[in-house]
């Protein structure tokens, strides 16, 4: 928003006569004052709107951190993007972006699960270990039996 100000101010205009260097650092500070006030605003907005996520995640089964965590994030994303002359509430607004941000969320932690290269060292072995002794016996695998052909210990291989 403050952006757009100083760009419109920044035009020239035709006949237009140049700064003082004076008046244009007072200008300068203006704009930063102005730009801490506007970073000032939209934290308290959002502070004051902070139970917002946690009234959306109501209706969730078991994974109200990871998204309580991520409607908080969004929520300060939609006071910096909030346009007062649309005229909405704020709450009307950031329901819109939290709900969005929800459902992103939900969609990418299916989608990845991410694991050490140990584990992923462990499980690639404990899979061959399978296979073989699937193909000598013709049956599944036991714990104790992957545990013995990969030396992996009976707990990390459960």
């Amino acid at each position: 928003m403050l952006a757009a100000i100083a760009t419109a101010c920044l035009t020239v205009r035709p006949g237009a006569r140049h700064l003082p260097a004076q008046h244009e650092c007072i200008l300068q500070a203006r704009l930063r004052a102005a730009e801490t006030e506007w970073h000032a605003a939209t934290v308290e907005l959002a502070d004051a709107n902070a139970g917002l996520p946690h009234w959306m995640l109501a209706s969730t089964n078991g994974r109200g951190a990871d998204l309580h965590r991520e409607g908080l994030i969004t929520l300060f994303t939609a006071a910096e993007r909030l346009d007062p002359d649309q005229g909405y509430r704020f709450g009307i607004y950031a329901v819109h972006w939290i709900r969005e941000a929800f459902q992103r969320a939900v969609c990418d932690d299916r989608a990845v699960i991410r694991l050490s290269s140990r584990a992923i060292e462990y499980r690639s072995r404990l899979q061959r270990a399978a296979r073989r002794y699937y193909a000598a016996t013709s049956e599944i695998p036991d714990v104790p039996a992957l545990a013995a052909a990969t030396g992996i210990g009976p707990v990390r291989a459960a």
